[in-house]
């Protein structure tokens, strides 16, 4: 530990600037290149080209074997709409048993340029302790800057992020028209200890097929309000709970009212939860429904009582990835009116050059109570405008990589690219 805020506190004092005018003589660039660090930069989702263009002092490797560092980056979403990144320096061979971890924290508002801007910044300061280990820390610079800040930041909005959101489409030709519009509004207000969400949304949706002998119309509506307040108990505890107000010509729902207070367990802390989490979540709530149409079980309104758990699992490593998420479902007035779904999937690199990725999911499902009561016409079956009666569902993928040749990825050539992106050759 002692060692890990060393590292740090050094990586904070010393900054690496590249682009510092020193002459390097002809004789001696092979020796510095050869004595630059091995690194596999693994991140999904980061712009690689960028990072590679800025920080072109060190050897990019395709495999994390022939790395002397593995940097691996993990995020996961803020209060205020951004991303917490967290970059964990992973020292390999020459530096093995030097692990840093820094976080770079991206604004909801930046664009993708600062963003990325900021991310190499992280990368740079990282970066620096191992540098220093290596014939490139003569071309190190000293650059602190210090701002000393005594008022502390007053916030007019007291942490409360407010989100609104609109879209529509028109889309019309002799034979086809179709009008779509929605809209949602999001107020969230998430500290340490305390995490609240609030959400309302509408959407409506109008189509109309003109043919020679008759003519097909029809629409579909849904709104929804949610709450969520949720309270922080420790490192490994949470309560809280959440009420859902919706209505869904889909669903056959006319009003729809959930109220279902909720705990969760994690066994790891959630500091660590970018790394590795396995969750509990238990849920008990009761739902208050009136039907649009009565329901294949002579319903046309009913209060429900139901419970769920479910056991989420995400754990990222240098070696890949696996994530899981096992609920269960059931109400209390008939047992066998319950739903079990599974969803997991992997992503492993087996050896040198290869990685294998699979998952996919299942559901057992026995819990449509709001299926309407009749036949569904042809048109409400092949447009989707209303549900129909399922037992089960699945799901499944499987994905195989393997590359091969050099081991170095320094080299950034942005020509083409476009070409090369749209696969139009295969």
């Amino acid at each position: 530990m002692k060692r890990n805020w060393t590292m740090i506190l050094y990586a904070l004092i010393l900054l690496s600037i590249p682009a510092v005018a020193v002459e390097v003589p002809a004789d001696e660039l092979a020796g510095l290149k050869k004595d630059a660090p091995q690194v596999f930069l693994d991140c999904h989702g980061c712009d690689q080209t960028y990072i590679k263009s800025e920080i072109n002092y060190v050897n990019y490797v395709r495999e994390p074997r022939e790395a002397d560092l593995h940097i691996l980056i993990t995020s996961q979403g803020t209060a205020s709409g951004g991303g917490e990144h967290t970059l964990t320096f992973i020292g390999q061979k020459r530096f093995d048993k030097q692990t840093t971890t820094l976080k770079y924290y991206s604004q909801r508002t930046g664009t993708s340029d600062e963003n990325r801007t900021g991310l190499v910044k992280s990368l740079q300061t990282g970066l620096v302790p191992y540098l220093a280990q290596t014939s490139l820390a003569r071309l190190l610079a000293v650059d602190l800057q210090w701002k000393l800040k005594t008022d502390e930041v007053k916030d007019k909005w007291r942490q409360w992020m407010f989100n609104i959101r609109t879209s529509t489409s028109l889309n019309k030709n002799d034979s086809y028209d179709r009008f779509y519009i929605s809209g949602s509004v999001t107020a969230s207000r998430i500290t340490p200890h305390l995490k609240m969400n609030y959400n309302a949304n509408a959407s409506y949706n109008r189509s109309a097929y003109h043919l020679p002998e008759e003519e097909y119309a029809y629409h579909t509506e849904n709104y929804g309000l949610s709450g969520t307040v949720v309270k922080s108990m420790g490192d490994h505890w949470s309560m809280g709970g959440n009420t859902v107000y919706s209505t869904s010509t889909y669903g056959n729902t006319k009003l729809s009212l959930t109220l279902a207070p909720a705990v969760e367990y994690d066994i790891f802390p959630y500091s660590e939860a970018t790394r590795k989490q396995v969750c509990f979540f238990y849920k008990l709530g009761v739902k208050k429904v009136n039907y649009q149409e009565e329901t294949i079980y002579d319903k046309w309104d009913e209060t429900l009582f139901f419970q769920s758990l479910s056991v989420d699992t995400e754990i990222t490593q240098p070696w890949g990835s696996v994530w899981g998420t096992l609920e269960g479902l059931h109400y209390f007035h008939d047992l066998s009116k319950n739903r079990l779904s599974l969803y997991m999937g992997l992503s492993v690199r087996l050896f040198k050059g290869m990685t294998v990725g699979l998952g996919g999911g299942y559901s057992r499902i026995n819990d449509q109570l709001s299926l309407p009561k009749g036949e569904l016409t042809q048109e409400e079956i092949l447009l989707s405008l209303k549900q129909m009666t399922m037992t089960y569902s699945y799901n499944c993928y499987v994905s195989f990589s393997y590359a091969f040749g050099s081991i170095y990825s320094n080299v950034v050539n942005p020509r083409f690219s476009g070409v090369f992106n749209d696969n139009q050759y295969n």
